[in-house]
């Protein structure tokens, strides 16, 4: 009988923590339709192999070799061969202005590794979406935490050069009003989690200082918003993930900006 071996599944892991999760989501897809698959996770060097491919280095508040531990995905370091394939695939996209990496992702099997954000349904399924969340609840240990607030405000703010951002985060003057209302309706007493918090403060100008959150750190903000009972996301995959732990908690109603790009996997 002839054993026939299955060809190994790369994944890349780049960006912010929220796209990581949403690569880690697309490898656990991988590994769902039956293939073998690996994450390749530069860590060594990944300053200069950064600023090489001009990526913005983000502060890895999650520690993702361990997330794939925990959820039995391999992560390793790229060969020589996967770096030289990474280089080719950032300055394609630099020269041929792709604006959106899901164009590169292994269609038909013929690149060596999936880079992409994986932000759809024709990447990723729902399964594999609550299999992450799944995993980064037991990483986060907050399952058995009493609820943080009853209705949190996510405000995601500029803080990259934006000469370097390829996307704004959008919080519209009718999100806002919105969103208060929803406070004012239900009597909710409202806690604003912001990465800028001048940003947020030129959005709610009205909100006294007491109404924010005042976490140290982004995981902190994170495990807030995952414990809050009602929530106001941002457009950005960090409101996303929040949105998906909170669904597995304490979690009643939610509230999405007018631009939200994630709606793939939302009911």
């Amino acid at each position: 009988m002839k054993i026939v071996k299955m060809k190994l599944k790369k994944v890349l892991l780049f960006g912010g923590i929220g796209n990581q999760l949403f690569q880690l989501s697309r490898a656990y897809q991988h590994k769902l339709d039956g293939k073998n698959v690996t994450l390749i996770n530069i860590t060594r060097g990944k300053s200069i192999i950064y600023k090489f491919l001009n990526l913005t280095q983000h502060n890895d508040w999650i520690e993702m070799n361990k997330i794939s531990k925990i959820i039995k995905i391999e992560c390793k370091e790229p060969s020589f061969s996967d770096i030289f394939f990474i280089i080719y695939v950032f300055f394609q996209k630099r020269f041929l202005k792709k604006n959106n990496f899901n164009t590169y992702y292994n269609l038909n099997n013929n690149f060596p590794i999936d880079i992409g954000y994986f932000q759809s349904r024709k990447h990723v399924s729902f399964e594999a979406i609550n299999k992450v969340s799944e995993v980064l609840l037991d990483y986060l240990s907050i399952k058995n935490k009493n609820p943080s607030c009853d209705y949190s405000i996510h405000i995601r703010g500029n803080e990259f050069d934006s000469a370097k951002r390829e996307h704004i985060q959008f919080t519209t003057t009718e999100d806002v009003e919105n969103a208060l209302k929803f406070a004012d309706k239900n009597h909710f007493e409202i806690r604003i989690v912001t990465n800028s918090k001048n940003d947020a403060m030129t959005l709610f100008p009205s909100v006294s200082n007491k109404n924010y959150s005042n976490k140290q750190n982004e995981l902190e903000d994170f495990k807030f918003l995952c414990l809050s009972k009602n929530l106001f996301l941002s457009n950005s995959t960090f409101s996303f993930w929040a949105l998906v732990c909170a669904k597995n908690l304490y979690l009643n109603n939610y509230l999405l900006p007018t631009i939200f790009w994630y709606g793939d996997f939302l009911d």
